[in-house]
């Protein structure tokens, strides 16, 4: 059985692509090894079920057309069509880096200490000096650091982290993505 804590949402089933059961896939995420994984996960009835890769093939960094064993025709693909994908995180990239920890907190809900929600916790940027939580909060996507001195608790079991953050920062961050 796959849990939603082992999972990550990482885009979603465009369209059909020929009549042999291909579907193209939009990618949200680029930080998977595309080689190893073997399944994508999509949420069916609320169950989270496994298709195994029979082939892709990438058309660039984002988008790529999968061919899933047991989909084999048109009919059936077009089933998965507008579903959202789930990468199991075990297929997430970890650099050799201090930040390799805080990618097993993608997923979690991000709260103030006043245990307000800022929102999930969707992506770890650590390709600038800086490392980032990417965190959704309703249609934007905000920045903030993720630094020790921000994080108070970390809670595995209800997969929740708390942040004490500098007054002002959380407001600045919104209007980064404000701006986009």
């Amino acid at each position: 059985m796959i849990f939603e804590n082992e999972i990550i949402e990482a885009g979603y089933i465009q369209k059909t692509h020929g009549i042999k059961g291909e579907v193209d896939v939009i990618f949200d995420i680029t930080n998977f090894d595309e080689e190893e994984t073997n399944f994508l996960i999509l949420d069916i009835d609320g169950i989270f079920v496994p298709f195994f890769v029979e082939n892709y093939r990438f058309k660039n960094e984002t988008s790529a057309i999968y061919t899933f064993l047991d989909i084999t025709n048109e009919q059936q693909a077009k089933s998965l069509v507008g579903k959202t994908i789930f990468i199991h995180k075990q297929f997430l990239f970890h650099e050799e880096s201090e930040s390799n920890d805080l990618f097993q907190l993608i997923g979690f809900t991000a709260k103030e200490t006043n245990n307000n929600i800022i929102g999930k916790i969707i992506e770890i940027e650590n390709s600038t000096q800086n490392t980032l939580f990417i965190i959704q909060q309703d249609k934007n996507e905000i920045f903030i650091p993720a630094t020790e001195n921000f994080i108070t608790q970390i809670d595995h079991t209800n997969q929740i982290i708390y942040l004490n953050l500098p007054e002002g920062l959380l407001n600045n961050a919104l209007a980064i993505s404000d701006n986009d």
